[in-house]
């Protein structure tokens, strides 16, 4: 296995392990908030345990794949080696971090009249990585990615 192919493998893992959990959370926190404030998560917590162990998996590697996205903003050989572009990594990075602050002042925003811009924001943004994620993250053959450039 070539050092490219480990490395983005390495982030792939990262990737696939933060998403379903995240985007549980998404929906609960920007659809479902679109009609008013919930009470996050209490219904998986009760009901689905798989789903609640997805959105705890979720956070370590979310927080892994914001580590790896930001190196990878700062180290071109790095992203060359992952094959990730540039742009897509900056979209990664403001989304998972606007993620994180939404959850993280739920209580707050969530009664406001903030609670529509807020919740749209965070679907658009959830849109674009679900999107960049299939195009750019998906695993493809290694020919695509051997020797992949950095674009920036």
């Amino acid at each position: 296995m070539s050092k490219t192919s480990l490395w983005r493998y390495l982030y792939l893992w990262s990737v696939l392990l933060a998403l379903p959990g995240g985007l549980w959370a998404a929906f609960e926190m920007y659809g479902l908030t679109l009609h008013g404030s919930q009470m996050l998560f209490f219904t998986i917590a009760h009901t689905m345990l798989p789903l609640v162990v997805a959105v705890w998996l979720s956070v370590p590697a979310g927080i892994a794949w914001l580590g790896q996205s930001a190196i990878a903003v700062v180290a071109g050989s790095y992203r060359g080696r992952i094959a990730i572009p540039f742009y897509t990594l900056l979209l990664f990075i403001v989304a998972i971090c606007f993620h994180a602050i939404a959850l993280f002042w739920y209580g707050s925003w969530s009664i406001t009249p903030l609670r529509m811009p807020i919740c749209l924001l965070g679907l658009l943004l959830t849109a674009l990585v679900v999107r960049e994620c299939w195009l750019q993250v998906r695993p493809v053959p290694r020919s695509q990615f051997q020797g992949a450039k950095s674009d920036i």
